[in-house]
């Protein structure tokens, strides 16, 4: 029999019993629970409910006042009136109100039909909810892809003109550096400038990491392996304020991919998470072996699947649609480049993998990382 779950608003626990043998007679196995008044009804609405079922008249209650308070819950729920006769008029008042359907005590045969179709509407409405929220998922996935992809463009096209112009800068220093009975004044001002031109370099690798345009050394590893080696580091990295953990799946994770880059991708998430909990809090790194999407059980697993996730401030839909932007940062000035997010960004894809974020405010942040899996 199918579980229902029925919040009824009914006086007469009589006509309760009897709702109940017509949903047993249905195939149901009924939960029902029965109120009798506004503070019942305001208070039971809270708890998920999969059908609300009303009289007409109470001796402190109606059912159009129920209706406003079920309407009120933002509850897609049926709503259906079973009661005695009430006139034309007041039925068809409650049907515009957005009631499901009247159907009066001394006609049940349409009570079971009526339950059935209602139950129904609200499947297909859900179904139709959940379809549309999944194409605009995929549509703003898409759109932030192609912007990403256009930003990268841009900039490997200025990171490969601007090194060629720091090659320049930084060769003429270290030969200035080299030459004979130097002024030490002049050498200190020569040495400045070689170190801005190194940080400029830095950052201008930084960039290319991010375009995927930096020369990769991959290789078979295991990913678990490596976060063992780090996670000393890493425990330092995060910082006294945060409970740090590490949980690693006991099959190893290994995938081909340049170690140092993908080094650089944990110590930058876990920057990340230390910085968006400047009152401490929890971070935890996590790995695992799966698919992307449900695969049949036959089917091998393709990733090894990397989660850092953070008790942090969260992020707000605007901020995780452009924290991958090369520059983009939420960090007061001079706390940060704004290239953290975007290096990892572009190791990831050039490695062959997915990145993707969870996120609300005020409940953390988790970074979901799929490499492909090499397998034993």
């Amino acid at each position: 029999m199918q579980a229902l779950r029925v919040l009824l608003v009914e006086d007469s626990e009589d006509d309760a019993d009897l709702l109940r043998t017509e949903f047993k007679r249905g195939g149901y196995n009924p939960t029902i629970f029965r109120v009798q008044s506004k503070v019942e009804l305001s208070a039971a609405i809270l708890q998920p409910w999969d059908l609300v079922i009303s009289d007409y008249n109470l001796p402190t209650f109606s059912a159009p006042l129920a209706l406003e308070i079920v309407t009120a819950s933002m509850k897609d729920l049926p709503f259906i009136v079973v009661s005695g006769s009430i006139g034309e008029e007041r039925a068809v008042g409650l049907l515009k109100a957005g009631a499901h359907d009247f159907i009066t005590k001394d006609n049940l045969a349409r009570f079971l039909p009526s339950v059935e179709r209602a139950l129904r509407d609200v499947a297909d409405r859900k179904a139709r909810r959940d379809a549309e929220e999944h194409l605009r998922q995929v549509e703003d996935q898409l759109r932030q892809s192609k912007r990403l992809e256009a930003i990268g463009q841009v900039t490997a096209n200025i990171a490969h003109d601007f090194n060629n112009f720091l090659t320049v800068i930084n060769g003429r220093c270290e030969i200035l550096n080299m030459l004979p009975n130097m002024q030490q004044e002049v050498k200190h001002e020569v040495e400045m400038i070689l170190s801005a031109g190194r940080r400029a370099a830095e950052l201008t690798r930084q960039l290319l990491v991010f375009s995927r345009r930096q020369v990769l050394d991959p290789r078979v590893f295991d990913l678990n392996a490596l976060i063992a080696d780090m996670e000393s580091m890493l425990k330092t990295i995060a910082g006294s304020r945060v409970e740090f953990q590490v949980r690693l799946t006991p099959q190893a994770c290994r995938i081909k991919a340049d170690p140092g880059q993908i080094s650089q991708v944990l110590m930058n998430l876990v920057v990340n998470a230390r910085d968006a909990m400047s009152d401490g809090g929890r971070a935890k790194i996590e790995t695992c072996i799966g698919n992307l999407s449900p695969e049949p059980a036959e089917k091998k697993p393709a990733y090894a699947i990397l989660s850092v996730l953070d008790s942090g401030i969260g992020m707000d839909r605007e901020t995780k649609s452009r924290i991958f932007e090369p520059f983009f940062t939420t960090k007061g000035p001079g706390k940060g480049t704004g290239l953290g997010l975007s290096t990892v960004y572009g190791i990831v894809k050039q490695s062959g993998g997915e990145i993707g974020v969870l996120s609300e405010v005020g409940k953390g942040s988790e970074f979901r990382i799929a490499l492909p899996y090499v397998g034993d």
